[in-house]
């Protein structure tokens, strides 16, 4: 079992921000699995976890009404499956969500709505999905947010200044957008301790 959680650490952890989120007993993880096994392996789980992994992966609206139901859940990595708008909406119901990982999933901007009431998330990353310089609006409202990465999406410095809100954000990765020097540089004078990379 330890292999196997060594194995996984290196999948989550490869451009992600999860290095020093180590995959635990207490987590759920989930790889290359159908929905079926999905939603089966989450009925059956204890509801104590607070951290999910589901990698690679077809999920659907029951997987989200199941994960709703982890209370205490912390920490849930979507990350390449095919996660949608309408599901973003169940995590409303999860008030500790802390960590959110939704990279190279189907979210729009519409989806970054009900992430407004999820006032407890420190970090989110959106790499490579359909979100745009208004989605960044809808990010205003995420006070607590101290890592954004939104690598690989279509933004410009327009959307960018929708993140001066966010004054406890400390490290924001924006590489392969279309965000200038210039508009890096006038968020920066702004919130002079994030990290732009």
């Amino acid at each position: 079992m330890n292999n196997f959680k060594t194995k996984l650490n290196k999948i989550f952890n490869k451009e992600t921000f999860t290095s020093k989120d180590e995959i635990t007993d207490a987590t759920i993880y989930i790889v290359n699995k159908t929905t079926q096994e999905i939603n089966a392996k989450l009925q059956k789980e204890s509801r104590n976890a607070n951290h999910i992994y589901i990698y690679n992966s077809e999920i659907n609206e029951k997987t989200f009404k199941i994960l709703a139901t982890y209370s205490n859940l912390q920490l849930l990595n979507l990350n390449d499956t095919n996660t949608t708008d309408d599901g973003l909406k169940a995590l409303q119901l999860c008030p500790n969500l802390a960590m959110l990982y939704l990279e190279r999933t189907k979210i729009t901007d519409d989806g970054l709505k009900a992430l407004q009431l999820c006032p407890n998330l420190k970090l989110l990353s959106l790499r490579s999905t359909k979100i745009t310089d208004e989605g960044l609006r809808c990010l205003a409202l995420l006070k607590n947010l101290t890592i954004l990465n939104i690598n690989h999406i279509n933004i410009t410095d327009k959307g960018l200044k929708h993140l001066a809100a966010l004054k406890n954000l400390t490290k924001l990765y924006i590489k392969y957008t279309n965000i200038t020097n210039e508009g890096a540089q006038q968020l920066k004078q702004i919130l002079p301790n994030v990290k732009m990379q």
